[in-house]
């Protein structure tokens, strides 16, 4: 795959010497593979080579994003030309302007492993074998009704200059296989599950697993039912409870709160979670999905409590959203979030049997169906799947019951982490525990 981060440099000149005062350069080079499978047939085989470049130009006080693929000298040159032409015809934004220089990141590139060089020797073979494998661990179970797999990969390399010298490039690779399973019930019922694997390294690559995980998943639900409506304790699968952590985040957006959707609006320093919720943003952990040295603006990340010891720590704001605001920039989006579980009153090292243990009775969440949260109040509405449980022994599967609320009030009654993060994951979220959650069965 081409790399030729110069492209950045190119373009960038181009606009300079077109009439731009100020200038932001983008370019991205993907090589990517999707092989699926049907039951145990080849279904289809995609693989694309592409690239792109994107364009923030700055003209006269005014502002413009463009893209294009047609990366020719001569093409780039023209599409410039013309983008610089149409940003002369814009409103004039004070606040828009490249970050400062002194909070863009410097010096050598850290090595946070993101990148496996054994890409370049996976073939098509490999990929046959390893979704038609995935599909074949159903076996003979004569209640499947489908098994669909699929297995990527991507080779993704990226490049970004500005106008006040910086100059960076990174590169990543990615490896996934999901299998979507689809088993009979009683007279014309269904039941759907659903499981996915991926690492950045092709040797910590787990490709067994995942379509008996799938079948499993689907068997579980069979004979599913609903609970009366109520208030329980709810405890959220890992691979699910990012959900309720989306919202918060959200709400922690330059965007959110400059458009005065965010429900943490105004919060900045005040204490609104407990007192033992502390969320970590780490984006300089090697080996993990998310980790990055700089934001899309070239912006150096580190280390940062976005919620500590309940108090609300830090806003996502880029150098647009934070002139907005009159606020000082962080960087725009998260990297990789964990909880600290030290101080936590039930913190548990275990994994989700433990925490079921420490709650006794309640519900296991282990699905979201549908459902929305408003970014202006925090509440929310969520359909789930999952499982009623007693002395933290599951009894029956649950469906068709809404999980209600605000998230305010829900993360107030936030319980217990546990210590299983799932790697393949780029937020590092494991099991939560909730008290006191409203169910609606109706």
């Amino acid at each position: 795959m081409k790399t030729d981060g110069n492209i950045t440099l190119r373009a960038l000149q181009m606009a300079l010497d077109n009439g731009a005062d100020q200038a932001s350069v983008t370019y991205e080079c993907a090589d990517q593979s999707s092989f699926k499978a049907r039951g145990k047939d080849m279904d289809s085989i995609f693989r694309s080579q592409g690239s792109s470049l994107s364009l923030q130009l700055y003209v006269n006080g005014r502002y413009g994003c463009f893209s294009t693929n047609m990366l020719s000298d001569g093409d780039l040159m023209a599409f410039i030309r013309t983008s610089v032409g149409n940003v002369e015809m814009l409103a004039r934004d004070s606040c828009r302007r490249l970050p400062d220089p002194s909070f863009c990141f410097r010096g050598e590139l850290p090595d946070l492993k993101q990148y496996d060089p054994e890409i370049e020797s996976v073939d098509s073979g490999f990929r046959r074998k390893v979704v038609l494998d995935c599909a074949s661990e159903a076996g003979s179970d004569d209640r499947v009704v489908s098994m669909e797999t699929e297995y990527d990969d991507l080779d993704d390399f990226f490049a970004l200059a500005d106008s006040n010298g910086f100059f960076k490039t990174l590169r990543q690779t990615q490896f996934s296989l999901s299998a979507d399973c689809s088993i009979k019930g009683e007279g014309k019922s269904k039941y759907e599950g659903f499981w996915y694997d991926g690492s950045m390294f092709l040797k910590d690559f787990n490709v067994t697993g995942v379509g008996r995980m799938a079948l499993k998943r689907a068997a579980d639900r069979m004979g599913a039912s609903k609970l009366p409506s109520g208030k329980y304790t709810a405890v959220l699968e890992n691979t699910v409870s990012s959900r309720v952590l989306s919202p918060v985040v959200d709400a922690l957006q330059g965007g959110a709160l400059y458009q005065q959707d965010s429900f943490l609006n105004g919060k900045l320093g005040e204490r609104v979670f407990p007192g033992y919720f502390t969320l970590v943003d780490d984006p300089l952990r090697p080996g993990f999905f998310g980790s990055r040295p700089f934001d899309s603006e070239g912006v150096a990340t580190r280390r940062r409590k976005i919620i500590d010891c309940g108090v609300v720590a830090s806003y996502y704001l880029d150098t647009y959203y934070a002139a907005r605001l009159g606020m000082e920039q962080t960087v725009e989006s998260p990297s990789v979030l964990y909880i600290e579980r030290s101080g936590l009153p039930e913190g548990l090292a275990g994994d989700l049997g433990s925490m079921m243990q420490e709650a006794r009775n309640g519900i296991l969440v282990t699905g979201f169906n549908g459902g929305n949260c408003d970014g202006a109040t925090g509440d929310f509405s969520y359909g789930i799947e999952g499982f009623y449980f007693e002395h933290g022994k599951i009894l029956y599967p649950i469906s068709g019951m809404n999980m209600t609320g605000n998230m305010l009030s829900l993360w107030n009654g936030f319980a217990a982490a546990g210590g299983d993060p799932r790697k393949c994951a780029k937020w590092q979220i494991p099991c939560l525990m909730f008290r006191e959650v409203d169910f609606n069965g109706n």
